[in-house]
């Protein structure tokens, strides 16, 4: 009887098909593998992750080279959006400086091609302070409403398409105008005419325009004479201070002012 203990690997009779078939291609092809939706949920997940960290670094250098959140020149992130575009700088020599004449005596220099703010009141005043504030008010719509993302941010009028609110600069004027005429208050409330300015109002303008002042921070020198009249140093006026166009920013404002609608909201400032 014959035994197969004896016999090695390879001369089994069935050894060298098993070994051929187990390195030759199988006749039947196999199916592509899928790509379950978890990896690709894992990919796309990864690609937004790399696309927001390359913007937000894009972001903090152009951040970084505006000067952290903007710039006077180019306009701050705190500063409306869409008025952003008109800024522009010039340099501007400041009127109104006080003087003395040959006999000692204190007046104010007015340049009388320029409309005038203040003095004693009058019609032409209120005129000029009248075309000054025309644009308190302005109204953002259509398109420009959701460039601007104002939804909720403001009140919304009657057509349900269009949000009104008032640039900042036109406040601070507002209260300059308020504390004028509250040094005229007789004027402009003789005859019982008008309503009395309220000294709590007056009291915040006032407030505001030194917070306003504090927050420009204008670094102009102003320089020192000596005064004659005065014993001690006296004000060089008419100095160049570096300012937006303010020509600008109110054709801006009075392009897109509207008067309050009937029934519309109203609201003080």
């Amino acid at each position: 009887m014959t035994s197969n203990f004896g016999l090695k690997m390879h001369d089994r009779p069935d050894y060298a098909s098993e070994e051929t078939e187990s390195f030759l291609p199988s006749a039947t092809p196999r199916k592509p593998r899928r790509c379950s939706s978890a990896v690709v949920g894992n990919i796309l997940l990864c690609v937004a992750l790399v696309l927001t960290v390359a913007v937000t670094i894009k972001q903090h250098f152009q951040l970084k080279r505006l000067g952290g959140s903007g710039s006077y020149s180019s306009g701050f992130e705190t500063d409306f959006l869409l008025s952003r575009a008109v800024v522009e700088l010039e340099e501007v020599a400041f009127t109104g400086g006080l003087l003395y004449h040959d006999n000692g005596t204190l007046y104010r220099e007015i340049d009388e091609t320029k409309p005038q703010y203040v003095g004693q009141p009058g019609p032409h005043i209120d005129k000029a302070w009248e075309d000054l504030m025309s644009a308190l008010e302005v109204v953002i719509e259509g398109k420009e409403a959701e460039e601007s993302e104002i939804q909720g941010k403001t009140i919304q009028e009657p057509d349900g398409n269009s949000y009104r609110l008032s640039l900042d600069v036109y406040h601070s004027l507002h209260c300059v105008n308020m504390a004028r005429r509250a040094i005229d208050d007789d004027y402009y409330h003789r005859n019982g005419e008008g309503e009395k300015v309220n000294r709590l109002h007056v009291e915040h303008c006032l407030d505001y325009l030194r917070q306003t002042i504090q927050c420009s921070g204008d670094l102009t020198p102003l320089y020192y004479q000596y005064s004659e009249f005065r014993g001690r140093g006296f004000p060089v006026w008419g100095q160049k201070h570096t300012c937006r166009n303010f020509g600008r920013i109110h054709q801006w404002a009075l392009s897109r002012h509207r008067d309050q609608e009937e029934g519309g909201p109203h609201h003080d400032h």
